[in-house]
């Protein structure tokens, strides 16, 4: 939903609250009217006001429209200014952070080494990302009013999908599971927070002037190495946040160190941090994916079936359970259906108004990282 379309949403509901202010007049007049047949004599007194109101009323709805329709061009005019200043941006963030990258990921690796040290470097991590958390949900406050208000730019978040190998060196998850979850969460991320889903890569310039997002084996990372039990078949709840201050949260917080080099250094600013969705084997309760929220830049989903086990025209099955644990990592709680964030499967894939903040809030939707 970019800034035209948005603008076209406005101005609908600007259309459809004109057409019924207009009927509410015409019912307010014609029952006016069968009132003022009881007057007797003073039916005429009656009748103009009647009269009159319907002409106030009629010009209100008019002038109402007006400023409706205006509001809309305002707020598109602001909305394409902020995406040319975005384009802009984008480059001369991405051109800098891309030539001192090397040097800047090779010191956030170190620090990532301590990070994941199981038990205090676990914790430190923990700590560390709740208070980037809340810094960039201090400076989203800016984005917030503007989306209420109408002015909806586009922003972005990256997603890296790091599918594990098993003992005898087997991935985890096929490319077409993987593929359907990720194609999901790029509509659903798009279709209702206008936030583009995107791989990470070096002097990568995609911006609100780019074409539709695809999925692609760009957002994959086949992991080279075995996993062990720990990361494959995991726990989930306060199991997890126990594992995630041992030996599992060392091994992911490992694997992102060496596999995403490249990650290193957003991850530790917190700016443009991507979310990792590690692909695991099993969970030891009924979950089907997991999540410490904020708490940490991964989650956990077992993908199995995702490409395959959803009707035409049912809600989403396996596939949003990708969506779902990214709506978490972004600030979002368990609610009731139909929303992407209900507990269970299958489910739907809309987002209320303020979740839409919350995500757009996080440390992992920005407009330049």
């Amino acid at each position: 939903m970019g800034c035209i379309s948005g603008y076209n949403q406005t101005t609908e509901q600007c259309t459809q609250s004109k057409d019924e202010g207009y009927n509410q007049c015409s019912q307010t007049q014609d029952q006016g009217y069968n009132q003022c047949s009881g007057w007797g004599w003073f039916s005429f007194l009656c009748d103009a006001w009647v009269w009159v109101s319907n002409i106030v009323c009629v010009a209100w709805t008019w002038i109402s429209n007006v400023v409706c329709v205006a509001w809309a061009v305002i707020t598109v005019f602001v909305c394409v200014l902020w995406s040319v200043i975005t384009v802009v941006g984008i480059f001369i963030f991405h051109t800098i952070t891309s030539i001192l990258s090397p040097i800047l990921n090779a010191i956030a690796l170190i620090i990532g080494f301590i990070f994941a040290i199981p038990g205090l470097g676990r914790f430190l991590n923990a700590i560390w990302n709740i208070i980037v958390s809340i810094i960039n949900g201090i400076l989203g406050l800016i984005d917030a009013i503007g989306w209420l208000i109408g002015i909806r730019p586009e922003k972005h978040m990256y997603l890296v999908v790091m599918n594990q190998r098993d003992e005898k060196g087997n991935l985890v998850a096929s490319d077409a599971d993987l593929l359907a979850s990720i194609a999901l969460a790029i509509q659903v991320y798009n279709d209702d927070a206008n936030i583009r889903v995107i791989p990470f890569k070096e002097f990568d310039y995609t911006s609100p002037a780019s074409g539709d997002q695809q999925a692609s084996d760009d957002y994959i990372v086949n992991l080279s190495g075995n996993s062990h039990a720990e990361t494959l078949d995991v726990d989930c709840g306060t199991s997890d946040f126990v594992a995630n201050l041992g030996m599992a949260g060392d091994e992911f917080q490992t694997m992102m160190n060496l596999s995403s080099f490249w990650t290193n250094w957003s991850r530790l600013i917190g700016y443009g941090a991507p979310i990792f969705a590690f692909s695991v084997r099993s969970f030891t309760d009924t979950s089907d994916g997991c999540s410490l929220g904020p708490l940490t830049d991964y989650v956990l989903v077992k993908y199995t079936n995702a490409a395959t086990d959803t009707l035409p025209g049912q809600p989403e099955n396996t596939a949003s359970i990708l969506p779902h644990e990214m709506g978490h990592c972004c600030n979002l709680w368990h609610v009731g259906s139909p929303n992407l964030m209900q507990p269970d499967n299958p489910r739907a894939t809309n987002l209320s108004w303020w979740q839409i903040l919350l995500v757009r809030a996080s440390r992992h939707a920005t407009y330049f990282g």
